[in-house]
């Protein structure tokens, strides 16, 4: 006897909500993988700014009061251009390993695998069952070698955390808000760009989820936030502007200043897709600024933010899936091009390719989408 219609939709929906049997052996093994862009690295000494960050007396002494209270250079000798860098979370997460290089090492090394599992659940919860499309994805991501700058230096955490507590934050939106909110309010501790993680969780409650009480909640904790930040710095996100030999951003006018900063993101986009000029340092004269517009890598940020625009109606429209690309790339994209060219900081942190994760993160959210999106409509 045939089923009604009703019954027949009802066991469809069981169905497609069963749960995925996650291959745990295989995922374990795919961390691992994590560990292999990290061997390219010196594992017997800092490396850069880690140095330099271990030589703080607040980190070594582990004085909670001043690390809570202070900048982030405080105190070192090599910034004399000024620092609007609050970061006291990096600063606790290196406490104890004043000797231990390896430590942090491993610990970023944990943070970043945990993101990849993230970015697993996220791409299972758009793809069939048996799917390997989830796995292939955070083995993608996790042995990128983009990545191994990301886990091999302290401030690397600066990086990974704010998306980590993000990514997460959204993945329990609707269940546990209010968990979210307090995981997503840590990131500002990590580095700025938290500031905009916030804003967009708590942008999702308000307009996604209609849940004003919440959103308040999460504005409140960025004005408190704001509060630490400016009595730590001195004043919100500016700093005096370092020399033209540090920064080349600070003397151009307003539309070169404008294509290079498109050059830097699409310059991004191209080592994601061909990681073969990689490097530990840009320094001055290795990336041509002032950039032109007919750069390949200038149409490659075009072409990538005209896509998204005309995608941003849809993917506000798709949950907290949608949500979280719009604001992984929107954080990234805003604090990386906009706050940290206008206020002054080296010029190199804008070209390092750990500070893109976000949008790394992002594009292999939009690609699962797309995917599935042509399944369902049988286009591919």
């Amino acid at each position: 006897m045939k089923k009604p219609r009703k019954a027949r939709a009802a066991e469809a929906v069981v169905e497609t909500e069963a749960p995925r049997q996650i291959n745990w052996p295989l995922l374990y093994a795919i961390g691992l993988l994590a560990l292999l862009p990290s061997l390219w690295f010196p594992q017997d000494q800092w490396v850069y700014e880690d140095e330099l960050l271990m030589q703080n007396p607040y980190v070594l002494n582990a004085e909670l009061g001043n690390i809570a209270s202070h900048r982030l250079w405080y105190g070192l000798g090599n910034t004399p251009y000024g620092d609007p860098t609050f970061r006291p979370f990096v600063l606790l997460s290196a406490i104890p390993f004043p000797k231990i290089p390896q430590g942090l090492r491993v610990l970023g090394w944990l943070m970043y695998v945990l993101t990849g599992l993230l970015l697993f659940l996220w791409t299972s919860s758009r793809s069939s069952r048996g799917s390997p499309w989830p796995y292939l994805v955070a083995a993608l991501f996790l042995v990128h070698p983009i990545s191994a700058e990301l886990r091999s230096q302290i401030l690397g955490l600066s990086e990974i955390m704010p998306l980590l507590l993000g990514a997460t934050a959204f993945l329990i939106a609707e269940k546990t808000p209010y968990l979210g909110l307090a995981l997503v309010a840590l990131a500002p501790g990590f580095k700025e760009i938290g500031f905009f993680w916030v804003l967009g969780y708590s942008a999702y409650q308000f307009w996604g989820l209609h849940r004003p009480r919440l959103a308040l909640a999460g504005v409140v904790a960025l004005v408190v936030w704001a509060g630490f930040h400016f009595s730590a710095v001195g004043g919100w996100f500016g700093a005096p502007q370092p020399p033209e030999s540090i920064n080349p951003l600070v003397s151009m006018s307003f539309g070169d200043g404008l294509v290079s900063r498109l050059y830097l993101l699409g310059h991004a986009l191209k080592l994601f897709v061909v990681p073969t000029e990689l490097s530990a340092d840009y320094a001055q004269g290795t990336l041509p600024l002032p950039a032109s517009l007919f750069q390949l890598p200038v149409l490659l940020a075009l072409a990538f933010l005209i896509l998204f625009i005309k995608n941003l109606r849809s993917l506000l429209g798709d949950g907290a899936y949608g949500a979280l690309v719009v604001t992984a790339v929107g954080a990234t994209v805003f604090w990386e091009l906009h706050l940290m060219g206008f206020t002054g900081n080296y010029y190199t942190v804008l070209f390092s390719e750990r500070a893109w994760v976000g949008v790394y993160f992002a594009l292999f959210l939009w690609t699962t989408r797309a995917i599935t999106f042509g399944e369902r409509k049988g286009l591919t």
